[in-house]
Order: structure tokens, then C-alpha cells, then sequence
């Protein structure tokens, strides 16, 4: 995702760098569900190994899914 992030030096009458000031842009709504989407793919690809490895049924692994990770999507 890639976000439009602009950063300023500030300076004082004697030219010296006293703070910085970042502008950045809202990410729209396409940017925001391509970070979930990837991030969710993430979990879960990492999530299925951890299933496999102790045997995790299907029902628990998509109720953990669940109870873990979708509240927040909807934040």
C-alpha cells in the first residue's frame, strides 16, 4: 500500500531545523482493504500451518478466525 506522506524541516530565523511537520494523505478505501486483505492472508496462511501442526479440526480453526481477527475488520 502506498501512501502519500510529505515531511517538512522547520526552521528557526537563524536557519537551524528547530522540528519536522509530516502531512500525510488518508488512504482510500481500496488502499485499506488491500492492507487487510494482505495482513488476513497473512493469519490465516500462518494460522493453517499452526492448525496443521496440532491438529486443529476445521470448525475450531474457522471459529478462532473468527472470534480473533473479523471484529476488526468492522472497527
Amino acid at each position: 500500500m502506498s501512501n502519500d506522506a510529505f515531511v517538512t524541516p522547520i526552521k528557526d530565523a537563524d536557519g537551524n531545523t528547530i522540528e519536522y511537520q509530516s502531512v500525510r494523505s488518508k488512504p482510500t478505501d481500496e488502499q485499506v482493504l488491500y492492507s487487510i486483505s494482505s495482513k488476513l492472508n497473512i493469519v490465516i496462511n500462518s494460522s493453517l500451518q499452526i492448525a496443521a501442526a496440532v491438529e486443529i479440526t476445521s470448525t475450531n480453526f474457522f471459529w478462532f478466525i473468527e472470534v480473533m481477527f473479523v471484529p476488526y475488520l468492522y472497527r
